[in-house]
């Protein structure tokens, strides 16, 4: 039990009105810190509960804590939180709930502060979103559409207007526009360990058609592609399926590529990660601009943490506008696969009987890497990205007006 003095500061401090006790509480405990005034001194000028003061100063450091239950952030970190999502909005990420938990968790987990949220679920509680969101009223909260609304109304003109106002920001603000070595695209395609068969004459009416493959399903190779308005490439970066990574898969492969291994081929955010380091050697010096899409191992706290120690800006393409808005889709990645897969058909041709291994993959893939390359400027030029041109998507590309 506590004592009949303690009992009346603590029945003092909830009579006195919130925000004067606040104000009064903290001149107080800041005196006492910068020990201008004893405690018991500072109790009796500032009219304040002497129990009370001790307890701040000695127990909570000076922080002023709300009555009842504590957030699990303090205001100082919720205010980083909070900036930190506005600016992400700003970038085209999408702010859903599960994304507000989600960062919530691995803010907390970063910052090393302590914390009660799901490590299992590796995100923050309902109730301390909504909670959240009551205390930053600048947030707001867009719900997603369905899948295939999304897809029918993906290449809308207002979405797309939207993408070239916070594209034309960006450029802006960081002092950007008229130099292309600065705007990069990123994306990934996937590309088998096997050849798809050309189209063969065969005789009319004929059913079984066959042409030699290496395997009847190949095993999945991710390739990251990047490029920038200035048609320069980062050298390639591919992921393997598998666990242990073996120098022999390098053979073969365009110089500067470096090599990675995946539970099943491909991008992961770990991945992504490995990525952007290699990305961050190759690129040009100084603040950058890297688009690219939303997928969720581009999109975590960690990728977004690393991007701003790189001074990496990033800007994320609407959902379902790769094939108009994209450059690596507009002119590289088509000409890419069907240069791998000629490479792949006459190498199955001398080798029958034999797939196309890890090993084997990397001298086939950098001769189409190097047919491919050369169109990179055409990309950025056809999707209005470089130079900067919001009416370069044709009125044919839109739908759901």
């Amino acid at each position: 039990m506590c004592s009949d003095k303690h009992f009346t500061d603590l029945v003092q401090e909830r009579l006195m009105p919130e925000n004067g006790l606040k104000k009064k509480m903290k001149e107080a405990v800041n005196k006492v810190q910068n020990k201008e005034l004893t405690l018991r001194k500072a109790a009796e000028i500032f009219a304040v509960p002497f129990t009370s003061l001790q307890r701040r100063v000695t127990l909570s450091r000076g922080i002023i804590k709300r009555r009842g239950g504590q957030p699990a952030l303090d205001e100082n970190a919720e205010k980083k939180l909070a900036d930190r999502l506005l600016h992400l909005a700003s970038r085209g990420f999408g702010i859903t709930p599960k994304a507000v938990r989600k960062y919530a968790f691995e803010f907390a987990e970063r910052q090393n502060i302590k914390h009660k949220f799901d490590r299992n679920a590796g995100m923050a509680g309902q109730d301390w979103f909504h909670r959240f969101m009551q205390r930053n009223k600048k947030l707001t909260i867009r719900k997603p559409e369905g899948l295939s609304r999304a897809r029918c109304d993906g290449m809308k003109k207002e979405k797309v207007a939207e993408f070239f106002n916070t594209l034309e920001t960006v450029v802006d603000n960081n002092n950007l526009r008229g130099k292309p070595e600065c705007v990069y695209n990123v994306d990934e395609t996937g590309m088998p360990l096997s050849n798809r068969p050309p189209n063969i004459i065969a005789q009319k009416g004929a059913k079984d058609v066959v042409s030699m493959t290496s395997v009847e399903r190949g095993e999945n190779v991710t390739v990251l592609a990047c490029m920038n308005a200035a048609g320069q490439y980062i050298p390639p970066f591919v992921l393997f399926k598998g666990v242990r990574k073996r120098d022999d898969f390098l053979l073969g492969m365009p110089p500067g590529t470096e090599v990675a291994m995946t539970e099943n081929g491909w991008v992961t955010e770990e991945a992504f990660k490995l990525w952007l380091q290699h990305f961050n050697h190759y690129r040009t010096p100084g603040k950058v601009v890297l688009i690219l899409d939303g997928h969720a191992s581009h999109t975590s706290y960690s990728v977004v943490d690393l991007c701003d120690s790189f001074v990496i800006e990033l800007v994320l393409l609407p959902p379902h506008t790769s094939h108009a808005l994209q450059p690596l889709d507009v002119s590289f990645f088509k000409p890419l696969k069907t240069y791998y897969h000629q490479q792949a058909t006459a190498w199955q041709h001398s080798h029958p009987n034999q797939g196309i291994t890890k090993v084997a993959f990397g001298a086939l893939f950098q001769r189409a890497w190097n047919q491919a390359v050369g169109n990179a400027t055409k990309g950025f030029e056809k999707t209005g990205i470089f130079p900067l041109n919001a009416n370069a998507i044709p009125d044919h590309k839109f739908i759901g007006d």
